[in-house]
């Protein structure tokens, strides 16, 4: 895969070595450091307390799906990360 961007990361915000926020912030810094094009990330976590969201997003994540996940929620977080790049789904 060396090479090839990935269209989106689905980022877990509960994990047990490194949480999500916490690589996010990496993977940001690696893509401005490498002059990268940024990869859409959605947050997955089972927070759905207020300011949860905000938080995902301050951190540099894309969009904020909750868990148990829903198939039309994370479609529709897809569709629209997908629509704002200005490619199709």
């Amino acid at each position: 895969m060396e090479g090839k961007p990935f269209d989106v990361i689905l980022m877990d915000v509960s994990m047990p070595f490194m949480g999500g926020m916490e690589a996010t912030e990496l993977i940001r810094a690696y893509e401005v450091e490498q002059k990268l094009e940024r990869t859409p990330i959605i947050a997955l976590t089972a927070h759905a307390m207020i300011g949860d969201r905000e938080r995902c997003l301050q951190a540099g994540m894309d969009e904020h799906v909750t868990k148990p996940l829903r198939r039309a929620d994370l479609i529709n977080a897809i569709a629209k990360l997908v629509r704002s790049s200005g490619a199709t789904v």
